[in-house]
């Protein structure tokens, strides 16, 4: 219900299935402009191609609670991440969203990921 109350609240949204194949995924996401996502994969992955993103919590039932979600933010600098919910959630935020969209450390941590890989990456 919390996931079709958001597609109502935006009607251009798509729902990517993480359950398809990946590669099907990854390309749904690099078609976004605007990536919400619950999911921690959700976020790297839009990271990884550079789309403006945030964080979208439907439960506080997550295992973990939101450990991993400020730990992957900490790398950013991002000490205490926030996600976003239904109940502090505006559609008419997604442009100011996109537009404060920063990773600071994305270019370098990227490098030290591909330097510290043991195979050829093109």
């Amino acid at each position: 219900p919390a996931v079709q109350r958001l597609q109502e609240l935006i009607p251009r949204a798509r729902l990517i299935d993480v359950l398809a194949e990946p590669l099907e995924v990854l390309r749904a996401i690099a078609g976004c402009e605007f990536i919400l996502s619950s999911s921690l994969h959700g976020l790297i992955v839009a990271d990884a191609f550079g789309l403006p993103n945030a964080w979208f919590e439907f439960s506080s039932a997550v295992r973990g609670a939101r450990f991993k979600f400020r730990d992957y933010y900490s790398a950013f600098g991002i000490m205490e991440p926030q996600p976003l919910t239904l109940e502090n959630f505006d559609p008419a935020d997604i442009e100011w969203l996109a537009a404060s969209y920063r990773r600071e450390a994305l270019a370098e941590l990227q490098r030290g990921l591909l330097s510290s890989f043991p195979f050829p990456a093109s």
